[in-house]
């Protein structure tokens, strides 16, 4: 009879432990196909049975990161560190998702964590470099970067990334080393031509850059956002009817982008300047911001919406959010340049100005300050002028 009992008890662990299998052979299909509202759906299912519990919400915290729900991502692996607090993958993930929501301290934390308990964890160096750049601690990014490599010299995103930090302390020799790096490793990959035309655009070597975008197109034509970058640097050399074909095009490849719709809406912002139907511009602008898929772009059209419809307080309100959420953010620091000189705030105007004009943003996209003529004369005169003569004429507005 016990021999009976046990045999009954193993033969249902054992039907047991197959239908999991069978589950998470499943659970994987779902999250290889990103069909994340499905995987969550059976997670949290699973999550009643007894087995398995850290996995299940491994898996679903990634799924909820995956269509950003980053808050609810980081509750389910505040449970899997509950229990199991020795688990580098949940610190890694848990960071990955402090990341997301900007939240540099905390995303810090977690990857330091994660490499205490797994040193060759190259992901988690490479993901600290990247917030480590992000918040300017430009030597702690170069160590990471650095260990990453030294683990496995191949991850070619890293040497771009390094080259830009490289770029911004404008040691351009080892720059230039990564970048090489990167064609050697990756000689028929698109996404290396990208990335050496993003560092010859950073360089304002707009010809080279156009070079490595054409290349780069040419080896994968629906790559949206190379068409994205080729039509910065078409805005960079006034090829206007170009960037916007390419602009366009990376709408066509990824109609739900904010970012490319941004793009594109400023480019016919300073086309349509002289004769600018503002309160067109600013429904264009808070329809946009609907998209809501990148967070500080939402805002930004939020505020320059809020300016065309002459409520600058409320503008600079939102493009003060805007300018946490992403500091770096050169069109933010234009607008804000645009909004403090016309609330005469000449210093902020020039401190937001002179950000904006260290990046590589395209000169075409400072059109805008002309705004600032009417509403303080002194500042256009002294500090718009002197930028925006430097523009070829404009043509004539196109429409798409």
């Amino acid at each position: 009879m016990n021999i009976f009992v046990l045999n009954i008890v193993f033969v249902l662990l054992f039907l047991l432990l197959g239908l999991y299998f069978v589950f998470f052979l499943l659970l994987h299909y779902l999250a290889k196909r990103r069909h994340t509202a499905a995987l969550i759906a059976l997670t949290s299912w699973l999550l009643h049975l007894p087995l398995f519990h850290s996995q299940l919400y491994g898996m679903r915290a990634r799924a909820y990161g995956q269509q950003g729900d980053c808050r609810l991502a980081i509750l389910d692996l505040d449970h899997v560190l509950e229990g199991h607090p020795h688990l580098a993958w949940a610190y890694y993930e848990r960071g990955t998702q402090y990341a997301n929501l900007k939240d540099h301290g905390e995303a810090i934390e977690d990857f330091s964590e994660a490499l205490d308990l797994h040193p060759r964890l190259v992901s988690a160096y490479y993901a600290r470099g990247l917030i480590y750049s992000a918040v300017r601690e430009e030597e702690n990014a170069l160590n990471d970067f650095g260990a990453a490599l030294a683990l496995n010299p191949r991850v070619t995103a890293i040497y771009f990334h390094r080259a830009l930090l490289h770029l911004r302390s404008r040691d351009y020799k080892l720059a230039l080393q990564d970048i090489d790096m990167l064609i050697r490793l990756q000689p028929d990959e698109a996404s290396t031509y990208k990335y050496q035309g993003i560092f010859y655009y950073q360089l304002k070597d707009f010809e080279q850059a156009l070079s490595c975008f054409n290349y780069a197109l040419q080896l994968d034509p629906g790559d949206a956002a190379t068409s994205h970058q080729r039509a910065l640097v078409h805005m960079a050399l006034h090829q206007l009817p170009q960037a916007q074909n390419d602009l366009s095009q990376a709408l066509a490849l990824d109609s739900l982008s904010l970012c490319f719709h941004y793009s594109l809406t400023a480019l016919q912002f300073c086309l349509e300047l002289p004769a600018l139907n503002t309160e067109a511009m600013a429904d264009r602008l808070e329809q946009i911001a609907t998209l809501n898929s990148a967070p500080e772009l939402s805002l930004l059209c939020c505020a320059i919406a809020l300016y065309l419809r002459q409520q600058p307080e409320e503008a600079l309100a939102s493009l003060q959010q805007a300018l946490v959420l992403d500091p770096n953010n050169s069109s933010i620091h234009l607008w804000l340049c645009i909004v403090y000189a016309s609330l005469q705030h000449d210093q902020e105007a020039r401190s937001a100005l002179d950000i904006a004009l260290e990046s590589s943003l395209p000169l075409i996209l400072f059109t805008p300050l002309q705004l600032v003529a009417p509403l303080n004369p002194g500042f256009y005169q002294q500090d718009v002028l002197p930028i925006l003569s430097s523009l070829p004429s404009l043509p004539a507005p196109t429409t798409n």
